[in-house]
């Protein structure tokens, strides 16, 4: 668990650059989430309910593999990417970068209170840091704070699944690169055939997600 520590502590450094001297949303405005916002933060809730349940039944095992899961799996390895592809797009508007660095704070110091109990040093040292910028520092230390609990209004079950079926478009041209040994700076053409009408929708629902991230045109 050192390498996850690492991860836990880099993706924090990514999240501090990119906050810092910028304008960070102080509430959550949905009205300018794309599908990697509402993913994430239906993902929290999921993460949030599991946790709270396997400590519930002393299931240490299982609290630590969901903590595992979102913080490595979904959040560093998925959203922080996502969102440093519309940090980084000058097309995308001041109002929902601010949005995009208050969902990557929040997720974030909420992970930090679910895991605390068990990872208390690396825990309390981030929160520190990152609850007042969004101001969630109500208290002088995550040991008091109030352990986080999910809102089932936040889950969505299409967003997940429009998410699922973006990682695995993303997947199936990352392997083609690896095949044929293209870098990330060829762009791609990319046909997708024998799609059905609902694929069709879905793909524009995440069509520049899938631009951006895939390197395709």
């Amino acid at each position: 668990y050192r390498n996850f520590c690492n991860k836990i502590w880099n993706a924090t450094r990514f999240v501090l650059m990119n906050v810092e001297g910028q304008t960070v949303g102080q509430t959550a405005r949905p009205d300018l989430w794309e599908l990697p916002e509402q993913w994430i933060i239906s993902r929290l809730q999921k993460a949030e309910a599991a946790v709270q349940q396997a400590f519930a039944t002393y299931r240490l095992d299982l609290a630590a593999q969901a903590i595992y899961d979102f913080i490595w799996n979904e959040y560093c390895d998925w959203y922080v990417e996502l969102a440093k592809s519309s940090l980084n797009d000058e097309s995308v508007s001041a109002e929902r970068k601010a949005q995009i660095r208050y969902v990557l704070l929040n997720c974030l110091e909420v992970a930090m209170r679910f895991t605390h109990p068990i990872m208390p040093y690396i825990t309390e040292s981030i929160w520190q840091t990152i609850a007042p910028i969004i101001d969630k520092k109500a208290t002088d230390s995550i040991m008091t704070a109030a352990f986080p609990t999910a809102d089932d209004s936040l889950i969505s079950l299409q967003t997940e699944h429009d998410m699922t079926w973006l990682q695995a478009l993303i997947g199936a041209i990352r392997n083609i690169r690896g095949e044929m040994k293209l870098g990330n700076a060829v762009r791609l053409p990319v046909l997708l055939d024998n799609i059905s009408d609902e694929e069709t929708a879905r793909l524009s629902r995440i069509e520049n997600q899938f631009k951006s991230l895939a390197k395709v045109d």
